[in-house]
């Protein structure tokens, strides 16, 4: 009688053994995340590796996060196929790494009534795209970071004519059908009736754009670039037209200065991530994205190419050059 107490007892003790393990198996499954990344191409992993860098400031493990990363390879097309894979996997929260990711997560999370919240890492006009019902309380699945560019486009155009006073046009390269890049335009616009600029349009999505502008480029022309992933995935062409024209280029981030560019003025793509961590940090801690405000960018970057500078020989307006960082092949800033 005792040897079969004493049976029970052991089996009853094994039992709530494995109940504990199987409990602790379970708060350290919990104590991991799974974070969903949707993102254009390889460009974008500059934002990654940044928000990676913010999250360790942050004292997180990035041996204890999980990527889920969907990646389209510079063919949108297949953004919706990957937005859906993605949602299905249905990871703690989503960081989509641009504008057009975040539109067609949103589109896909509407069509099959799956919402999770997710962090936009620098995309433009978050409010104008319906993504959010105001900055302060976004009200939705969407947070993130405001990289402002669309807002910035007016003052790019300022800048660019009075760093290069001699300029006489400006070619405006944007996206058609792209909304970002429409509403910057639009804002251009409005900007060069105010200065009396002369600007021209330039829709990289129409045939041979780029060919068509090489052969209206003469001297003192400039270009200026307006967002979009487009018109990002082919820096290095518009560089080597506008100095094969030998005219100025004022973009926006720092790798299309070192690309050519004499000029960039933004938000860089490190840095939207490096400030987005802090989004995805308070969100795995239990916030709400939609009680999380939308920020604009920490640091805004004027960046001036030398070799580019001293490649086109035009006069650049000192006072205002000075005040830019200098990129030089091979230098550190």
């Amino acid at each position: 009688m005792n040897k079969f107490i004493i049976g029970i007892s052991g089996l009853i003790t094994f039992i709530a053994i494995v109940i504990v393990l199987i409990l602790s198996l379970e708060d350290l499954e919990k104590s991991s995340y799974k974070i969903g990344v949707l993102m254009t191409g390889e460009n974008r992993l500059i934002k990654l590796d940044g928000m990676e860098s913010g999250l360790e400031k942050l004292g997180y493990q990035l041996d204890s996060i999980e990527f889920i990363v969907e990646d389209a390879g510079d063919d949108v097309s297949k953004l919706d196929e990957l937005a859906q894979d993605l949602l299905k996997k249905k990871p703690d929260l989503i960081v989509s790494l641009g504008g057009i990711e975040t539109q067609v997560l949103e589109k896909n999370m509407k069509k099959i009534q799956t919402f999770i919240p997710t962090v936009f890492v620098g995309i433009a006009g978050p409010y104008e795209l319906g993504l959010i019902k105001e900055y302060k309380s976004p009200g939705s699945y969407f947070t993130g970071v405001n990289n402002f560019h669309m807002n910035l486009s007016s003052k790019r155009l300022e800048m660019f004519t009075e760093l290069v006073p001699n300029m006489e046009r400006v070619y405006v390269i944007y996206s058609g059908g792209v909304d970002i890049s429409e509403m910057s335009l639009d804002i251009v616009h409005e900007a060069a009736l105010k200065m009396n600029v002369d600007i021209i349009e330039v829709d990289l999505n129409r045939t041979g754009a780029l060919k068509q502008l090489e052969a209206k480029l003469i001297n003192r022309d400039g270009i200026l670039t307006l967002p979009s992933y487009q018109v990002e995935l082919v820096a290095e062409e518009i560089s080597a037209l506008a100095l094969r024209k030998n005219v100025p280029t004022m973009g926006i981030y720092e790798y299309e200065v070192e690309a050519g560019y004499l000029f960039s003025y933004g938000s860089m793509f490190f840095d939207q991530g490096y400030q987005a961590a802090r989004h995805v940090s308070l969100i795995l801690q239990g916030n709400e994205a939609s009680d999380l405000p939308v920020e604009l960018p920490d640091s805004i970057r004027f960046i001036i190419n030398e070799e580019v500078r001293k490649t086109l020989a035009i006069d650049v307006n000192q006072d205002i050059s000075k005040l830019a960082e200098k990129y030089e092949r091979g230098s550190e800033r």
